[in-house]
């Protein structure tokens, strides 16, 4: 991951700057009743829906690929 990181000038893909994490503190800051976990990039709104639909073992699987390239470097 980190040669990736490196390998991009340190903008990974998907990756949002600063800006997106504070709108949704700020709305969960002011939210009477803030959600448990918010989704900021597209990549955590894509696997949260996958969550809701896939049983464990295929989001595990998912999950396993998502990350193979990170886990044989």
């Amino acid at each position: 991951m980190e040669a990736r990181l490196a390998s991009q000038d340190g903008k990974a893909p998907f990756a949002l700057g600063p800006e997106a994490v504070v709108e949704k503190l700020v709305h969960a800051l002011e939210h009477p009743r803030p959600k448990p976990r918010y989704a900021v990039t597209v990549p955590t709104h894509l696997f949260a829906a996958l969550k809701r639909v896939l049983n464990t073992r295929s989001m595990d699987r998912v999950l396993l690929r998502s990350t193979r390239d990170e886990r044989q470097s």
